[in-house]
């Protein structure tokens, strides 16, 4: 199992070329997501949403496969070791690691 050192994890990374201060690749509760009304339109026109490796507690992120399922009847697929609060709401629930999900879908192809 891999771990991340808290300490370096608090630390803020910067750029190796220039010095610039890098942004976080993840989404913070009651962050803005980039281009988000965007997003949740083109999520309501989805038909299928695959979710994966989230807990979905992180809002506005967690809202948008739900857009798929509430407003366009489509799918939710979860790929996740836990339950979410939205279990009610997923077509598909695989318990498993991204990993091994991948590996078997891979392997499917």
């Amino acid at each position: 199992m891999r771990s991340l050192d808290a300490l370096e994890q608090a630390q803020p990374r910067q750029c190796e070329e220039c010095g610039s201060p890098l942004r976080d690749t993840v989404v913070r509760f009651g962050g803005t997501l980039p281009e988000e009304a965007r997003a949740f339109k083109l999520a309501a026109s989805a038909d299928l949403a695959l979710v994966l490796g989230t807990s979905m507690r992180v809002s506005p992120a967690c809202n948008m496969p739900r857009t798929v399922f509430t407003q366009n009847s489509g799918k939710m697929v979860l790929v996740n070791r836990q339950n979410t609060a939205f279990e009610d709401e997923m077509w598909l629930h695989c318990y498993s690691s991204l990993d091994r999900f991948f590996e078997l879908v891979f392997e499917a192809l």
